[in-house]
């Protein structure tokens, strides 16, 4: 790799950094009662494209599965449809933070897309990568907070995926924790948002069903961490043979 290309790498990790840094700090603005206040009424006042996002979703997923030439094509553009619904429903209410996370999802997404740098090759991932992936999609689809009761009923079509943040991250997170491929960047960046965004809603906004986003942004950071030991290592044994 060339000093421009080490450069470009460098500032690309920094201006995440940034971003996300920025993000949390602006989620320390406001009180948790003026979150769950403005999160509660954009739920409520945009149940009809939670209801589409939802159809959308299962039918991606579905269809994926189903489909393994279409798989990445299918799982890629349903993670940046839903970035880009959420990043366009925080414009249109502007959630600042939801603005940055999102867009910012987006970008990383397609550019992911661009260079080939995301499969789906269900054969070669392991346990691990299924159970965890498995739960980002059950709570992603059936996020159940930001309902009314019955909240287990109404969550199955009605919870806000693709409008705001948390049933919408834990879904692409699922997405991606049953990749076979995907950029550091993108794993770096969705594992730490999730897991940020989980313990945020847990200890300040009492959803407690947000556990699910610390359990797969922890195992996507944990992923990534050994990727990039077993990495090392090999590049290790390389240069002592």
């Amino acid at each position: 790799m060339n000093h421009k290309a080490k450069t470009g790498g460098r500032a690309k990790w920094w201006l995440v950094g940034i971003l996300l840094a920025a993000v949390f700090a602006i989620t320390m603005l406001k009180t948790p009662q003026a979150i769950t206040q403005m999160l509660s009424l954009v739920s409520a006042q945009l149940t009809p494209l939670s209801v589409f996002m939802h159809a959308l979703a299962l039918a991606a997923i579905i269809l994926g599965f189903l489909l393994p030439r279409a798989r990445t094509r299918l799982f890629t553009g349903l993670m940046a449809v839903l970035a880009a619904s959420a990043a366009t429903v925080a414009l249109v209410y502007f959630i600042l933070p939801n603005i940055v996370v999102f867009g910012l999802y987006f970008g990383l997404i397609l550019r992911a897309h661009w260079q080939g740098e995301l499969a789906w090759e269900l054969a070669e991932i392991s346990v691990a990568d299924w159970l965890f992936g498995f739960i980002g999609l059950v709570f992603g689809l059936w996020y159940l907070h930001w309902v009314a009761s019955p909240v287990m009923l109404n969550a199955l079509w009605y919870s806000p995926l693709g409008v705001v943040n948390c049933p919408t991250l834990v879904t692409i997170s699922g997405l991606l924790c049953l990749s076979s491929r995907r950029p550091a960047i993108l794993e770096f960046t969705t594992g730490l948002v999730c897991l940020y965004f989980g313990l945020f809603g847990i200890i300040l906004l009492g959803a407690y069903v947000d556990v699910a986003l610390v359990a797969c942004g922890s195992y996507q950071l944990a992923r990534l961490v050994k990727a990039r030991r077993d990495a090392a290592m090999s590049l290790g044994k390389l240069g002592t043979a």
